[in-house]
């Protein structure tokens, strides 16, 4: 399954982040923060406008959006920083980013 995602990966989505960086003459660092977490998160968003945008009821939208925002903050970021503690952060590349 790993290896279906890496090839459809490198096929599609590489070079269109090649393709943008160049585009809009980015740093390879401000790419991959950038244009990496835009397309890892697009299917998200694009599902919860399309919930919350389409007939029915919007609450659904607007809760998908509030729930996966909430388990990222809560869930995934306290679980990184329990599972990487003690560690430093650097002040300067933190602010930046």
């Amino acid at each position: 399954a790993f290896y279906f995602l890496g090839e459809t990966a490198e096929e599609y989505f590489c070079p269109v982040v090649r393709t943008l960086t160049r585009e809009l003459n980015l740093a390879p660092s401000t790419a991959g923060v950038t244009l990496l977490a835009l397309g890892n998160g697009a299917p998200d968003v694009f599902s919860s406008l399309a919930a919350f945008l389409g007939p029915g009821d919007s609450k659904i939208g607007l809760g998908a959006i509030v729930s996966a925002g909430s388990f990222v903050a809560g869930f995934v970021v306290g679980s990184v920083a329990l599972a990487a503690s003690p560690f430093t952060v650097d002040r300067v590349p933190f602010l930046r980013d």
